[in-house]
């Protein structure tokens, strides 16, 4: 566990004080950088590149939880407790859905 903490710091240190960029590095993006960085899995994304062009794709979908189930169906399962380094969606108060990876104690690390 402690080495898969070490990876996650090393990761989120690359976006730490970096503007959200559509499509390289927002809520989906980020997740499956994550997945591609401790798979090897290359996650085959929509392209887009404003929020407005990622907002039509999450709608055409009918959410971002069916968005997300049409393009990460393998590692998105849809039970169990999440660990840490795992990748899921909640829902907040002023954003929406948003895609995650969840920390420790229930924590979320997430791109807005």
């Amino acid at each position: 566990m402690i080495e898969r903490q070490n990876r996650l710091r090393e990761f989120l240190s690359h976006v730490e004080s970096k503007p959200v960029e559509w499509g390289i590095d927002d809520c989906t993006a980020f997740a499956s950088n994550w997945v591609l960085g401790e798979t090897g899995e290359k996650i085959e994304l929509p392209k887009y590149s404003t929020q407005r062009e990622a907002t039509r794709l999450i709608v055409e979908h009918g959410g971002l939880i069916e968005a997300w189930h049409n393009h990460l169906p393998l590692i998105c399962p849809l039970v169990g407790v999440p660990e840490l380094g795992d990748i899921g969606i909640i829902p907040t108060r002023n954003f929406g859905d948003a895609g995650v990876i969840f920390a420790q104690n229930g924590a979320c690390i997430w791109r807005s």
